[in-house]
């Protein structure tokens, strides 16, 4: 009978070690497909993806001028590590007369993880 509680107990801890650590992840970062938003507020837009646990490491977020002449430029970007499930973003300050607030257009915000696109998002500054 000891054998036999002590091997289910052996059986019990495994599981638990198992459900805790061993499971595998939601999703890879290579076939990962993040949700982009744009959050607006008086002064900043901000551009967020929700991603879900993953094996992440880095995550960029870009933000790209409206097109001039057929071409999107870089104007910034927000890189930071990948620290859990959860909400990602970075702003543009949009407030007063900034040079990223006189740009009449559709900007781009790419969404990167482990410098993999995984996702877009397009806003405009007014």
């Amino acid at each position: 009978m000891t054998k036999v509680l002590s091997a289910m107990a052996c059986l019990v801890v495994a599981f638990i070690v198992y459900s805790m650590v061993g499971t595998p992840t939601v999703s890879q970062a290579a076939g990962l497909k993040a949700r982009g938003a744009v959050v607006r507020d008086d002064k900043v837009r901000w551009v967020q993806m929700d991603l879900p646990q993953t094996k992440a490491r880095k995550i960029r977020i870009e933000l790209l001028t409206p097109k001039v002449n057929g071409k999107r430029q870089l104007w910034q970007f927000c890189k930071m590590d990948y620290v859990g499930l959860g909400t990602y973003r970075c702003g543009l300050d949009v407030s007063g007369s900034t040079p990223a607030r006189s740009m009449d257009g559709k900007w781009l915000g790419k969404l990167k993880v482990d410098g993999k696109r995984v996702g877009d998002v397009t806003f405009r500054t007014r």
